[in-house]
Formats: structure tokens, C-alpha cells, sequence
């Protein structure tokens, strides 16, 4: 009888410790701190977008992530996120998710070149083109500043 009530008590301090662990919000993915400030809230965006605007920011996070880890798709994506807000994820493709930011998406194009990739192609040095020819002399600097912190933030996370 009391080897029955150990293991009773035993098991309901696991089953306790379990169901404090099971009843815990599930933390959001931390936001890396380059791009926590170029995400919209999604309280701003129309009602047809709130749905699925966590869902897309999750989208854009995840190739962010990529990105900053070498990942040639997810650097690609994360210049066109910087170029039109990760609008064209939305229903009405007009919808930003983030802040558009031109000199990131520039810099984004010239890590993608910068990178080595073997996948570069001419339509990665078309969209160079496209994402920079629009920047003054002032923001294209800022932005080969820009990518150049990037490579060097990448290749710490490889180390």
C-alpha cells in the first residue's frame, strides 16, 4: 500500500510539472534586432490582411533567419521583402508585412553577389540593378556599408 501511494504521488508530481509545462504560452520566435524594426504591427494592417499577417511575419522571419545563415533563397526573399514590404504575400498584393527599405534591400542584392553562391545568375545581377539604380549616390554607399555588416554578421554565425 505505501510502494502503491509513492508511486501515486510520484505520479502526480510529474503529471503537475508536466501540465504547468503543457499550459504555458508558447513564446513567440524572438525577432533578430535587424529586423524587429522594419516589421509593421499587425493591429495597422486592413482586417482582410490581420488573419494571416502573424503567419506571413512568421514567412518573413523564417527567411530572414535563412538569410543571415548564408542561405541564397532566403537572402533573394529577404531583398524582395525589403523591396516591397512582403507585399506581394498578401491577399490584395498591395499589403506591406514591413516597413519597405530600399537601401536594405540594395545591400541585401550585393550580399547575394558578394556571397559566392553558386546559383547566381543574370537575374540576381538584374535585380542588383533594379534594387540600387533607384538609390542616390548617398544610399547606395549606405547600403554597400550595409552589406558589408551583413557579411561579416554571416560569416560570425558560421564560425
Amino acid at each position: 500500500m505505501i510502494q502503491m501511494a509513492r508511486t501515486v504521488g510520484v505520479f502526480m508530481a510529474v503529471f503537475a510539472v508536466q501540465a504547468t509545462a503543457w499550459a504555458k504560452p508558447r513564446a513567440e520566435p524572438e525577432v533578430p534586432s535587424g529586423l524587429r524594426s522594419h516589421l509593421v504591427s499587425c493591429t495597422v494592417v486592413p482586417d482582410t490582411e490581420r488573419p494571416n499577417c502573424p503567419r506571413i511575419q512568421a514567412m518573413i522571419l523564417t527567411d530572414f533567419t535563412k538569410a543571415m545563415a548564408g542561405d541564397y533563397q532566403g537572402q533573394r526573399n529577404t531583398a524582395v521583402y525589403f523591396r516591397d514590404g512582403g507585399a506581394a504575400l498578401s491577399v490584395s498584393g498591395r499589403t506591406p508585412f514591413l516597413f519597405p527599405n530600399p537601401i536594405q534591400s540594395c545591400a541585401w542584392r550585393m550580399v547575394i553577389l558578394d556571397s559566392g553562391h553558386a546559383e547566381i545568375n543574370q537575374v540576381d545581377t538584374n535585380n542588383l540593378r533594379i534594387s540600387c539604380n533607384d538609390l542616390g549616390e548617398v544610399e547606395r554607399s549606405a547600403a554597400r556599408v550595409r552589406s558589408q555588416q551583413i557579411m561579416k554578421e554571416i560569416r560570425a554565425r558560421r564560425r
